[in-house]
């Protein structure tokens, strides 16, 4: 009886989980269509980009390749293209008005190509071991048509910086 006894009951635990898992990733489909996917278009037409833009990356961990998503995160994101000298270089953003507490959110290693930012204005650091940190300003193109960059940013050898000092910005 034990023969049949565990097999039967491994097969009811493998049921369960599978039915556990599909109902919880059902609801997650659910929350992006129903939940996310309006809140979305709320905070775009209060442009409340940067939150919004949050919400489309954690709603295509569910519903990636669904039109609507795909729609609105253009209403909110532009892609970005960014180059350092040199290469290899980690780009990260944040609102520009955000406080000091608020934490940069990684976009990439250089070069980066196209990559999604949040509408609106950032403030955008790039770090290198070894080299100077840049910070600069993204500006708020609002118009739907068009793409942040290309930017291209030289870095400074961390020796050649006087102290205390940030280069503000070289994109030009």
């Amino acid at each position: 009886q034990a023969r049949v006894a565990i097999p039967v009951a491994l097969a009811l635990v493998a049921l369960v989980s599978g039915g556990a898992w599909a109902w919880n990733r059902n609801a997650k489909v659910r929350w992006a269509h129903d939940v996310a996917i309006p809140e979305i278009k709320r905070l775009a037409d209060q442009a409340q980009f940067f939150t919004a833009f949050g919400l489309v990356e954690e709603a295509g961990k569910y519903i990636a390749g669904d039109q609507v998503l795909a729609d609105v995160r253009t209403a909110v994101s532009r892609p970005a293209t960014i180059d350092t000298q040199p290469q290899g270089a980690e780009v990260y953003y944040k609102p520009y008005d955000a406080d000091a507490d608020v934490p940069w959110t990684h976009l990439g290693t250089s070069p980066i190509k196209d990559a999604a930012v949040p509408r609106g204005v950032l403030r955008l650091k790039i770090e290198k071991n070894g080299w100077a940190t840049v910070e600069d300003a993204l500006p708020p193109y609002l118009d739907r048509t068009f793409s942040y960059g290309p930017f291209s940013y030289v870095l400074d050898e961390q020796s050649t910086i006087p102290p205390g000092m940030v280069r503000a910005s070289t994109s030009g």
